[in-house]
């Protein structure tokens, strides 16, 4: 890994920590320890390596502490650098093993990084809904895939009509209501759309009792999912799967927001996708030490 790419992975790094919702203030410091460690990591020769390694991390808190920084700073440097470098290791950016993992555990104030499923992760998860009792497994399928492609809060999900859903010429929307009671239309994309046709057609038919029900997603009562019952339904499909138990609601929006960013979409226009509102970019300029 060169300095150029550790600079590039610290900046997806506080993108998805902006996707999260961290405070400005919170992105900031992270900001300035995480390119301490890139400037550390550029200028020690004797410490340059392919990728970022246990040898390297430790290093750069030897220095720190020979250069007089206090306890805390170092603590609080080190529960940074935990966390990126299980960034880092998730996406096989490190070396086989988490290069931070001698270094003193604390307690983050982010965890989304380490809460990211890869695209086999979310493919296996799939593939598993088939497994359970039709028509529950078509319609387990689209709720998951609909999270996976659109990254629609469970919440939104479990609180969408039948009649939220519209046509037009650029293809399926879904009209729900966000966080603050504001009104947002999400785009369904192709990919997303089959299972949920699938589902409206035949499976869910054949789950709803009485025709005053106009939620989108029902149980096997015919009445409308909980959002406690998305989260039992998707914690089994990952446990039978073999996944871990990381899983959960948040697993898939974080990793639908990695994936739109890893394909060069403006963290902006991610934000508003996600129903978030959008905060300042991220400063540049000279590192504080």
């Amino acid at each position: 890994m060169t300095s150029a790419t550790l600079y590039n992975r610290v900046e997806e790094f506080l993108a998805v920590l902006q996707v999260e919702g961290a405070s400005a203030s919170t992105v900031s410091a992270y900001q300035n320890d995480l390119r301490q460690l890139t400037a550390f990591f550029e200028t020690d020769a004797k410490r340059r390596r392919a990728r970022l390694d246990a040898v390297t991390v430790q290093s750069f808190v030897g220095d720190l502490r020979k250069r007089g920084y206090a306890h805390a700073s170092i603590a609080r440097k080190s529960s940074v650098i935990r966390s990126f470098s299980a960034f880092l290791h998730a996406d096989k950016h490190t070396t086989a093993s988490n290069p931070a993992t001698r270094l003193h555990a604390q307690t983050t104030s982010v965890k989304a990084t380490r809460n990211v499923a890869s695209a086999d992760e979310i493919d296996r998860l799939l593939k598993q809904t088939v497994a359970h009792p039709y028509p529950l497994a078509k319609r387990d399928r689209a709720m998951i895939e609909l999270i996976c492609t659109t990254g629609i809060r469970v919440t939104e999900l479990v609180s969408v009509k039948v009649t939220d859903l519209t046509h037009d010429r650029r293809g399926w929307n879904i009209h729900c209501q966000g966080k603050g009671a504001k009104d947002r239309v999400i785009q369904i994309p192709n990919r997303g759309v089959t299972s949920l046709i699938d589902y409206l057609a035949d499976a869910r038919p054949m789950l709803v009792r009485n025709e005053t029900e106009h939620a989108l997603f029902v149980n096997h009562f015919g009445g409308r999912l909980t959002r406690q019952g998305f989260w039992l339904i998707l914690s089994a499909h990952a446990r039978e799967a073999g996944l871990t138990s990381r899983f959960n609601p948040v697993t898939l929006r974080r990793s639908f927001a990695a994936r739109m960013m890893g394909d060069g979409i403006p963290l902006p226009h991610i934000q508003r996708i996600l129903g978030h509102a959008t905060q300042p970019q991220l400063r540049s300029g000279p590192i504080k030490s």
